[in-house]
């Protein structure tokens, strides 16, 4: 899936939730001046309205959490995202790497690299996902319970 079939699947979830963004509309004024010179002033006030997230507001919302994100990456901060995961640094030390073609010795040096540790509700996916896969495999009731246990936490 990519980054606007994800936008796509995100605004049919909003829609189906009826989840909407909060408009908020200005008063107008308008200034009506008759024949004798005499002024008016009428004052609109439109209500506030709520309305539906179109793909392009989502794919600007997706757009900025990746690039916030990959700041914090920039920063070798960790990022924890409730029950999705944690994006982390972790360091490799530096080492010595021998090339099997001619033998010489090169310093491999120290680096960081982004890590991932999955949360609770990304691995019950993968459980649920599994079972669908897999039902003969998974005839244990206990594994089954689990499951369905920890996917009623999420409703």
């Amino acid at each position: 899936m990519n980054k606007k079939e994800l936008a796509v699947r995100i605004a049919d979830t909003l829609k189906e939730n009826n989840q909407k963004k909060y408009v908020r509309c200005n008063k107008t004024t308008f200034y009506i001046t008759d024949d004798n010179g005499n002024r008016a002033e009428f004052e609109i006030n439109q209500n506030d309205r709520n309305v539906i997230y179109t793909i392009k507001d989502i794919q600007v919302i997706i757009d900025t959490a990746l690039e916030v994100i990959e700041n914090a990456v920039k920063n070798g901060e960790s990022i924890k995202i409730s029950d999705l995961g944690v994006i982390y640094m972790t360091l490799y030390k530096g080492r010595m790497f021998k090339r099997p073609d001619n033998g010489e010795v090169y310093e491999l040096p120290p680096k960081y690299v982004p890590k991932f540790r999955f949360g609770k509700r990304l691995k019950l996916a993968a459980k649920i996902y599994n079972l669908n896969c897999f039902p003969d495999k998974y005839e244990s009731t206990d594994y089954l319970d689990e499951v369905y246990d920890n996917e009623e936490d999420y409703e």
